[in-house]
């Protein structure tokens, strides 16, 4: 983990949300805990987009001189360049002081976790890394150009790793589809990465529903936003984030 020291800086860590429900808020949260647990934020406070509380709400209460802003989404699309950039205008002068990260789910470093936890998931199952297809299963959406290039992205380092037979990212929404994919795959092994935030519906349901359907041998590692490590991957955005904007 990065060892600066922010001091007297906010970090706000913006997701999406669906209303409020509780699912919504678990990562945020547990993400928000551990980055306090550092010391090296004056402030750190889980904000949405949908839900409460609400980003304008949480930066009306922010004290602190400088603001870095880390959007909790798995790609750069609608919500980062459209939804994000509209609630900081909500906000006023406060909001045009935000320092803003690149979303979380394009960061590079996410490839060495998805590594991880498959390399975990063939063990578990015994099989041998070399033979096993990573399937990076995301939410894509064709109303977006760029929606599907940060899990693309995430396969194409996940494959450079040359740990695995390849990776292959794959989407709810879009081509190529996660059972079009698994059934190609079909019967040889498969480890599936869930590229989601948070344990919800797609995660928790569809993605499952698929594999039952379309290759009921893979092995599911669940979201990736459960894993532990997101917490170093978002202080090292931070700390690229504070380098490149320079002294406040």
């Amino acid at each position: 983990m990065a060892d600066t020291d922010f001091g007297a800086s906010a970090l706000l860590l913006c997701a999406h949300g669906r209303g409020g429900a509780a699912e919504d808020h678990h990562v945020p949260e547990t993400l928000a805990r551990a980055l306090r647990r550092t010391g090296r934020f004056a402030r750190v406070e889980a904000c949405y987009l949908r839900g409460s509380p609400r980003l304008a709400d949480v930066l009306a209460g922010v004290t602190e001189e400088r603001i870095f802003l880390v959007p909790l989404l798995m790609a750069e699309g609608h919500t980062s360049q459209v939804l994000l950039p509209g609630a900081l205008a909500e906000a006023g002068e406060r909001g045009g002081q935000v320092t803003v990260t690149p979303p979380l789910g394009a960061d590079p470093s996410l490839a060495a976790l998805i590594v991880r936890e498959a390399l975990a998931r063939c063990r578990e199952y015994g099989w041998e890394p070399g033979e096993a297809t990573v399937v990076i299963a995301a939410h894509g959406t064709t109303r977006h150009a760029g929606s599907a290039r940060s899990a693309e992205d995430a396969a194409g380092r996940v494959t450079a790793s040359g740990r695995f037979r390849r990776a292959v990212a794959a989407f709810l929404e879009q081509e190529p589809f996660v059972e079009a994919v698994l059934r190609d795959i079909r019967p040889a092994p498969c480890v599936v990465a869930g590229f989601f935030l948070d344990h919800g519906g797609h995660s928790a349901d569809d993605i499952p529903r698929l594999i039952a359907a379309a290759h009921p041998d893979a092995a599911y590692g669940g979201a990736l936003g459960a894993d532990p490590g997101l917490a170093d991957i978002i202080l090292e955005m931070v700390t690229r984030a504070a380098a490149k904007a320079g002294p406040p």
